[in-house]
């Protein structure tokens, strides 16, 4: 799924001003797309992949981010 039909998606579901919006579907990788989202919505934006991705660095004890670009969830979430 190409990132700008990703990023249409949400903000057409950010009209209904939901509290969170939730990218969770195989083949749709909204990591890299979630800060912008977030800044034009003002909603956090959340990616499956990137949910797992912190909890496995929870789990491993690693307190690197992935890129800024993920979003507020790696921003907020203690590692």
């Amino acid at each position: 799924m190409p990132f700008a039909r990703i990023a249409e998606q949400a903000r057409d579901v950010a009209r209904a001003k939901p509290d969170v919006l939730l990218a969770w579907c195989t083949n749709y990788a909204a990591a890299p797309i979630c800060a912008a989202v977030e800044n034009d919505t003002g909603i956090p934006f959340w990616d499956a992949t990137a949910l797992g991705v912190l909890a496995a660095l929870r789990a491993a004890r690693i307190t690197t981010r992935p890129p800024a670009a993920w979003g507020s969830l790696m921003r907020h979430a203690a590692c």
